[in-house]
Order: C-alpha cells, then structure tokens, then sequence
C-alpha cells in the first residue's frame, strides 16, 4: 500500500504510452508527484567544501548524505548547494 512507502504500478490495461506515463506521474496515491514519500532529499546544511582536505573527505561527505536520503536521490543542486545555484545564475545573467 501506498502508507507502507511501496509504489504500485498504475494499472492501465493497452494504454497510450503517453497514459501509461501520465498514470505513473499523477496518479493520486502512488503518483510520482502526487506521493506522500520524499523524491529529492534537501539536506538541512550544504557541504562544507572549504573543511574537506581531499577526495576521500569528499567521498564521505557523499556517503553520509546518500545515507540520510533514504530512497530518496540527490540531484547535483543538492550536493552542490548553495554553489552550484550561484553558479548557474552567474551563467544566466552573463550569457
């Protein structure tokens, strides 16, 4: 069930692709962007890059926020935070 943080398949017997992906995403209890559970995981403080001394602090640091996502997945906005935003924005207003 959709409580116990199981996602089902919509069943849609010999539906349209486009259905089948529409069913998928805003299917009411175990749609994509309709689930109760957390898609992208927001760590409550970002990196601090300045305190790694290397790749291995790095790769910890990676380790521990895969670990308290859960399920849940990263994006590199995520991982990245708040650079990677600032960065992007940069890009925006320069180009």
């Amino acid at each position: 069930s959709p409580a116990d943080g199981v996602l089902m398949r919509p069943i849609v017997p010999r539906a349209l692709v486009r259905d089948f992906i529409h069913a998928c995403l805003y299917r009411r209890h175990s749609g994509y962007f309709l689930s109760p559970l957390e898609r992208v995981h927001h760590p409550s403080e970002p990196l601090d890059f300045r305190a790694m001394i290397g790749e291995a602090d790095y790769r910890a640091a990676q380790a521990h926020l895969a670990e308290s996502a859960g399920e849940a997945f990263l994006t590199p906005a995520e991982y990245f935070h708040p650079w990677y935003a600032r960065a992007f924005g940069r890009y925006v207003l320069n180009d």
